[in-house]
């Protein structure tokens, strides 16, 4: 009995850790609507920080700023993988495909989208003709083994936002998506035999209705120096035509605070976010991080228990664009730590 109590322990730890390499790429299922440089930096901290006007807000109830219309583009260093995200989708040749992420010795990770939006001071509409992410590791070129993540993804959000109190503010995002995705992991030699049963691509399309709120605590009717905010931000609060056991469809929590310290030149506001979620334990954490905007040009940095990112964004006249270096710790297949360090960009002009 005791012996067949360790099989099973072992067992379960190696399918717990199994589990955790393709569950790292599930974040690209519920971070879609959040298409900015800003937002990536930031991550799930960006719900709680009003500072950064030029876009539109992860939180519907921070929407606020003068009006503008613009067009970004954002992308990745390996933005070769653009190619195999294409083949994997369209589902063609799927041998060849498999066989292909032998050449792949470091994990690859990949996001870029195009976004056109609008904003005004209470309402904003944006719509992402295209999102594309990818994923995967190697486990063991002579015996692989594969996980495997690649989606393209279009979507159209608007937000309105409101005050509803002196200090309290409300807003709600409505947001259609629709995508297509490969999200699966096995042992390349066991597939082969049957590999039209893999690589499958899946469809979904979503409708979500995700609210936010923000409270700033006032001294004496005003505001106070250090511009304290609490927020809470909902998402994947919605429905879908199909449901697949992969992709997590149950609401996001993330809750926040954030002040605005006074300083000499320019504006600094640091936040701190804890996200909830009943899908994946690690994404139950703490994120921190910081924005200081001088003059044209804004620094963003944040940090997470797996995760830290910094970026730069400047502007002139109707263009701008931003850097981001972001760093990633995940588990392989024996659960051991490696990192995935990657670049991103950003193309703003202002229509």
């Amino acid at each position: 009995m005791r012996l067949l109590k360790s099989l099973i322990l072992i067992l379960s730890l190696s399918t717990m850790a199994e589990a955790k390499v393709i569950d790292k790429a599930k974040p690209f299922f519920w971070n879609g609507h959040r298409g900015f440089l800003t937002h990536s930096i930031l991550g799930s901290a960006c719900s709680s920080f009003r500072t950064i006007k030029n876009e539109i807000a992860c939180n519907p109830a921070l929407l606020e700023g003068d009006s503008a219309f613009a067009a970004n583009v954002f992308f990745g260093d390996d933005y070769e993988t653009l190619y195999k995200n294409r083949d994997l989708i369209s589902g063609k040749d799927k041998l060849a495909l498999a066989e292909s992420l032998l050449s792949e010795k470091e994990p690859v990770r990949f996001e870029g989208s195009s976004l056109l939006w609008w904003r005004s001071a209470n309402v904003a509409v944006a719509l992402q003709p295209l999102r594309w992410t990818y994923y995967s590791v190697v486990r063991n070129q002579a015996f692989p083994d594969i996980a495997i993540h690649a989606m393209q993804e279009q979507s159209l959000l608007v937000q309105f936002s409101g005050v509803l109190q002196k200090s309290l503010r409300g807003g709600v995002q409505l947001r259609v998506t629709d995508r297509k995705f490969v999200h699966e992991e096995f042992n390349l030699f066991d597939a082969v035999p049957e590999i039209e049963k893999y690589l499958e691509v899946k469809k979904q399309t979503l409708i979500y209705i995700e609210p936010g709120i923000s409270y700033e605590f006032l001294e004496d009717g005003k505001s106070h120096a250090w511009r304290p905010l609490i927020t809470a931000n909902l998402t994947q609060l919605g429905f879908a035509n199909r449901k697949f056991d992969e992709v997590p469809l149950k609401p996001v929590l993330d809750s926040g605070f954030s002040v605005t310290p006074p300083v000499g030149l320019g504006e600094l506001e640091l936040g701190l976010n804890y996200r909830w979620s009943s899908d994946i334990d690690s994404e139950r954490k703490f994120r921190v991080g910081g924005h200081y905007q001088l003059g044209l040009a804004g620094f963003l940095a944040a940090y997470d228990s797996d995760e830290w990112s910094l970026g730069v964004i400047s502007s002139f006249r109707s263009i701008s664009a931003g850097l981001l270096y972001k760093r990633v710790e995940m588990k392989d297949f024996d659960n051991k730590r490696i990192y995935d360090d990657s670049g991103y960009v950003e193309f703003r002009v202002a229509l």
